[in-house]
């Protein structure tokens, strides 16, 4: 999710901005699978609550939207953070 709120605000997209942190942060939980195939047993996996439904769909959501307008697009392009801003990901800049 990180990514997404960084590169989305880097890039002047909303579709990050509509992501419920807390809500997803609060409605994680771990469930343990007896056996999946395969055979192993015990297997614990991270779980979202019923509560956090919308909010953890709306990452995928979220996710798609700024990947085809974003990434995507030919008019964007990513070039490399400031060396003296601290930032080492990279940065999308317009070019017009």
């Amino acid at each position: 999710m990180d990514y997404l709120l960084r590169d989305g605000e880097r890039m002047r997209l909303p579709y990050p901005r509509g992501i419920d942190v807390d809500r997803i942060l609060k409605s994680l939980t771990v469930v343990v699978i007896d056996k999946v195939p395969g055979g192993a047993r015990d297997v614990p996996i991270v779980g979202v609550h019923a509560k956090g439904k919308v909010a953890a769909e709306f990452v995928s959501i979220a996710r798609y939207a700024t990947f085809s307008q974003g990434y995507w697009l030919p008019h964007r392009s990513i070039d490399e953070g400031d060396a003296g801003s601290g930032y080492t990901g990279p940065r999308c800049s317009t070019n017009r």
